[in-house]
């Protein structure tokens, strides 16, 4: 088990540093010419996948844990980013447990990576005649939404919240920012309600009603 793990943080650890080459580019003059790395989704999972390795890698951890980066009402992104550290964190040991010997555990996507790359792949395929490639990927994006969604709503983030701030859920609508301020241009970084519809499976209503609408009221 020792040796699963400890290939499969060598493994992560690559993926890291490609993912921090891409995200670096976009930052200077992102805004114009960048190549869509500068984006809050992508941030996100970089910091998901650096705080994973380095809790795996630590000598001191021990039993599993991972570093808490919250704000004190963790409803902006800090609290986002805590929220898809811990999915994450899950997905990387269960990958490794669950990894038959021999076989390499498919770590170096998070889930919301997964579904992204899943409905890129749906999108071009024709609307009005399903096929059995398209109904399989829509079947595993929306098993992957549900565990997205449940593990945003049990695993005690939006307790926390309240009991900081008195009202659940996260303050990041900001998708009616202009882009200039939010995020690449070109790519729509920044838009976090369309993430977290995607990342979700839910639409604008169910967003509001399970994660942003209470927090709109908050000052903190």
């Amino acid at each position: 088990a020792e040796s699963k793990e400890k290939n499969a943080a060598t493994e992560l650890l690559k993926e890291v540093k490609d993912s921090y080459e891409k995200y670096k580019q976009g930052r200077w003059g992102g805004t114009f010419t960048g190549k869509g790395n500068w984006r809050a989704d992508q941030a996100y999972a970089l910091v998901a996948k650096m705080q994973t390795l380095a809790d795996v890698t630590s000598e001191a951890s021990g039993d599993f844990s991972i570093n808490a980066v919250n704000c004190a009402s963790g409803k902006d992104r800090t609290g986002m980013s805590q929220s898809t550290s811990t999915n994450y964190f899950e997905q990387f040991h269960e990958s490794v447990a669950s990894a038959k010997d021999g076989e390499t555990p498919d770590i170096t996507k998070t889930r919301y990576e997964q579904i992204q790359q899943l409905d890129a792949e749906i999108k071009p395929l024709p609307k009005d005649s399903p096929n059995d490639k398209k109904i399989n990927m829509k079947t595993m994006m929306e098993k992957l939404q549900k565990e997205n969604l449940e593990f945003a709503l049990k695993t005690n983030q939006l307790e926390i919240q309240e009991k900081n701030t008195g009202t659940k859920g996260h303050k990041l609508y900001g998708d009616s920012m202009p882009q200039l301020l939010t995020g690449n241009i070109r790519t729509k970084g920044g838009q976090t309600l369309q993430m977290q519809m995607l990342m979700y499976g839910l639409d604008k209503e169910g967003v509001e009603a399970q994660f942003t609408r209470t927090s709109k009221n908050n000052a903190t």
